[in-house]
């Protein structure tokens, strides 16, 4: 749950960080990071179930 925790957290982080950046390069990006959360979570889900 850590490892979860870190993810959600760097990518808060990389979200503040394009606060400043062009609408249309932040949507981009922000469709990038979610899709990038969704594969580590469902990774990190499939990883426990396995165990």
């Amino acid at each position: 749950m850590l490892k979860v925790g870190v993810i959600i957290g760097l990518l808060a982080l990389a979200l503040l960080a394009t606060k400043y950046l062009d609408e249309k390069i932040q949507k981009k990006i922000f469709i990038g990071l979610a899709a990038i959360a969704a594969g580590a979570i469902v990774l990190f889900m499939g990883a426990e179930l396995f165990r």
